[in-house]
């Protein structure tokens, strides 16, 4: 009986371990689809779009994402640009402030975290659609473009882009490899549950969302996952 009870435990746990990477994606296969491509024709010309980003001691990556930015708001009439310094020590507040010309520095003297430093943001832009992008995501114009068309079906609410991360002069460990790895299995997932109804929440390296609702969280949630799967209490899909 011992064994018996073991050898059960064993398999729950196996059960419980596999069941997110194994299981799941193959019971996403077996539902209805509902997938949804944008046509590439639909015009966002009548729609107001904003980018939001926090950053906190990015100098490091801070110089390409203004240039990024510059590229972005020449290619885009009347992007509307903000980005929040949560209390950085380093030179990110200098940058911020001498990029006056692409974008609103907000700046913080105190430590707030990132969900109350989108939330300030957000609450001082009335776009349609806002994008939202981590310091160091340089973002293709075309992407960018790509974003807002999905927004033109209503029934859309927030929709994620496919970030690809760029390997660092010495190349990838063995660490960055399978965290690769494991992100790549984490899109596939989330492209099944969106070809379904809704992704569980998008990542927030960059993501969009409809400007209206934009919920309040509490400071300690993860603000990405948050404030892209609130779309759904609104009736909207979540894709990815």
């Amino acid at each position: 009986p011992y064994t018996w009870w073991l050898s059960g435990i064993s398999l729950a746990a196996l059960l419980v371990f596999v069941y997110p990477y194994l299981i799941y994606p193959l019971i996403l296969r077996l539902l209805p689809r509902k997938p949804y491509i944008p046509a590439t024709e639909v015009d966002t010309s009548n729609m107001s779009a904003a980018l939001v980003f926090c950053a906190y001691n990015e100098e490091a990556v801070l110089e390409e994402k203004l240039a990024n930015v510059r590229q972005l708001t020449q290619a885009i009439p009347g992007l509307q640009v903000l980005a929040y310094s949560d209390a950085s020590t380093d030179r990110t507040n200098d940058m911020l402030e001498m990029a006056r010309d692409c974008l609103e520095p907000v700046i913080s003297s105190q430590r707030t975290g990132k969900v109350l430093g989108m939330q300030r943001l957000v609450d001082m832009i009335n776009a349609d659609v806002v994008v939202f992008s981590d310091a160091n995501v340089i973002i293709e114009p075309a992407q960018f473009q790509r974003l807002l068309q999905y927004f033109a079906n209503p029934e859309v609410g927030s929709v994620a882009a496919t970030v690809h991360y760029l390997a660092p002069d010495d190349g990838y460990t063995s660490t960055a490899r399978v965290g690769g790895l494991y992100w790549k299995l984490e899109e596939l997932i989330k492209l099944l549950e969106s070809e379904t109804g809704s992704t569980m929440g998008n990542h927030g390296a960059l993501f969009a969302r409809r400007r209206n609702n934009y919920p309040r969280l509490p400071a300690h949630l993860v603000d990405d996952m948050g404030t892209s799967i609130a779309v759904m209490f609104d009736g909207m899909r979540c894709l990815s």
